[in-house]
């Protein structure tokens, strides 16, 4: 039996590369010129096959401390250039940490091209706005980006509001027990009930308790795709399905992206029945692509607008709920700036607690805006961005051309 498997692995190996021959000759070109230019970065040592990963901790907290100390040894160094070199397995990657550095990058109109590490993810979310390239990121980037404007965002302001409202009530209930308990996941359904009632114009009510098949499955569908990255191991198919992993994520991409279709199904056939009523309804996410499919039918199918949802879903309830969550740490750790937030919330809504703000209250929060900032630089909720180059990059004469 265990001969029979172990052919059976061994004859879809070679099968595999067989297929992707092309693909390996490429990358086996790209990683030795890698190879040579990766002599003039610094970085921690590396093993054949695993790479770096070898030293990654498990525990997702160590494992973050650890990358720091990395970050701290190689790139704070007098002598540095402002790169990290390490392997993820056999994949060079090289970690820019300097504001100079980055900018020659991120100012190329040619490398927008995102890297290996969202492959998991776009067997999710799809290939959105989040990880498309090319003519099809250019042509969504500019569909989308009136979504985003001002004016459509003072729309959301009693969802924001109303969701808030019951976030406080929710921890009201807790904050009576003496013992501490971890605020994030109460946050993460905040968030994940704004952005459901905002970008497809319907309710779960997560809060609340509804809807905990859906919530769940983001949830660990988020766990997956981060233990799938930092394991090489992971990245054959085979080892993925054989520790049942695989099989777990087909189930709750099915499940999360069922879900999101009936909601798009249900939208059209609710917008199409009052379409010749008048109304001043505000307008979801949804509904906006749903007019722009219906202007430019050919620019958008149903299956983009499937992926442009779930991309504003995962990207929007995951970091907001994060950067909230640091936000109120770093307030709880700093008891006299949490005075000072305090006394300018006094100062703007006097003894009317229950009034919710409009677009006027939140430019007067100057102080608060100053406290979210620096958060989000202290501790950002996206703490990398990444790319795979299509051509050369010089960062300077006296440093090197970086190679993804």
């Amino acid at each position: 039996m265990i001969a029979a498997i172990l052919v059976a692995l061994l004859t879809y190996f070679l099968f595999s590369i067989f297929q992707k021959r092309h693909e390996i000759q490429k990358f086996l070109y790209v990683r030795r010129i890698c190879i040579q230019e990766f002599e003039k970065v610094k970085g921690p040592p590396a093993v054949p096959i695993f790479g770096t990963t070898w030293y990654f901790k498990s525990d997702p907290v160590e494992m973050i401390k650890q990358a720091q100390k990395w970050f701290v040894e190689y790139t704070l160094a007098p002598d540095s250039n402002g790169l990290l070199k390490f392997w993820m397995g056999p994949v060079p990657v090289v970690s820019i940490c300097r504001g100079e550095v980055a900018k020659t990058v991120f100012d190329s109109s040619t490398n927008i091209t995102k890297s290996s590490q969202y492959r998991k993810l776009k067997e999710w979310i799809g290939d959105g706005l989040l990880i498309s390239t090319g003519p099809k990121w250019r042509s969504r980037r500019k569909m989308l980006t009136q979504t985003f404007h001002f004016a459509v965002l003072k729309e959301y302001h009693k969802v924001f509001a109303s969701q808030g409202k019951i976030l406080v009530d929710v921890l009201r209930l807790r904050a009576n027990n003496t013992y501490p308990f971890d605020i994030m996941p109460y946050i993460k359904r905040c968030t994940l009930d704004i952005i459901c009632e905002t970008a497809m114009g319907c309710s779960i009510s997560s809060q609340m308790g509804s809807n905990d098949k859906y919530v769940e499955s983001v949830k660990r569908l988020s766990e997956l795709v981060w233990n799938y990255e930092k394991a090489p191991l992971y990245w054959l198919k085979p080892i993925w399905y054989l520790f049942g992993n695989g099989f777990e994520f087909d189930r709750l991409v099915k499940l999360t992206t069922d879900f999101t279709r009936d909601v798009i199904d249900k939208r059209k056939e609710e917008l199409k029945l009052h379409e010749s009523e008048p109304s001043d309804k505000k307008l979801a996410f949804l509904d906006y692509l749903l007019k722009s499919q219906t202007d430019h039918p050919e620019n958008l199918t149903d299956e983009g607008i499937r992926e442009e949802v779930d991309t504003f879903m995962f990207e929007g309830h995951d970091t907001t709920s994060s950067g909230i969550t640091f936000a109120i740490w770093f307030l709880g750790q700093y008891p006299e700036y949490q005075q000072q937030v305090q006394d300018e919330m006094d100062e703007i809504f006097g003894d009317d607690y229950e009034r919710y703000p409009n677009s006027e209250d939140i430019q007067r929060m100057v102080y608060l805006e100053q406290c979210i900032k620096e958060t989000l630089r202290l501790t950002p909720p996206v703490p990398f961005i990444s790319r795979q180059l299509e051509e050369d990059v010089l960062i300077r004469k006296d440093y090197n051309r970086v190679y993804f």
